[in-house]
């Protein structure tokens, strides 16, 4: 190892190596600060949906019924720009039951609906201020099998 290292020829792999590292790295980086604040925001959604059918089960076992029908949180839908959600509307039982936490400013607005066996989590958003919303739906039911439910997007990008 000691006379490959003191060979030019060794040395020169060396240095080659830790170039192909830096490049990888740089690569990471420059991946991650190119993703489109868009495309973050949608993922965190997309995951907040899916953590939420866990928390629904959960709450139906527990209950034996859906939770309360929540309004649009918050009140108003951000252009763009996120806003702070109010503390008293972060509280609502329903948010807390479906485990989505308000702790920072949202650019989505999100509704919970409750209808018998049904229900329907809507998180929408309006990022280019067009007055088109993207919207992620979560919707299902209580079944004889249990709670079922699915996501879909409507207006991806927008």
């Amino acid at each position: 190892m000691k006379a490959l290292l003191g060979s030019t020829l060794g040395k020169a792999t060396l240095v080659g190596l830790v170039i192909v590292i830096l490049g990888v790295i740089a690569r990471q980086v420059y991946d991650q600060a190119t993703i489109p604040e868009e495309k973050r925001r949608s993922t965190e959604v997309e995951g907040l949906l899916s953590d939420s059918v866990g928390a629904l089960k959960d709450y139906v076992e527990k209950h034996g019924a859906l939770p309360p029908s929540a309004g649009w949180t918050p009140a108003e839908i951000a252009c763009g720009e996120p806003v702070p959600v109010p503390p008293e509307a972060a509280a609502h039982e329903t948010w807390v039951a479906l485990g989505v936490r308000f702790e920072a400013s949202t650019t989505f607005q999100y509704r919970f609906r409750a209808r018998g066996d049904d229900f329907e989590l809507l998180a929408r958003a309006d990022n280019d201020c067009d007055g088109v919303h993207q919207v992620h739906k979560l919707t299902g039911g209580k079944n004889w099998s249990g709670l079922g439910a699915r996501i879909q997007v409507d207006n991806p990008g927008e």
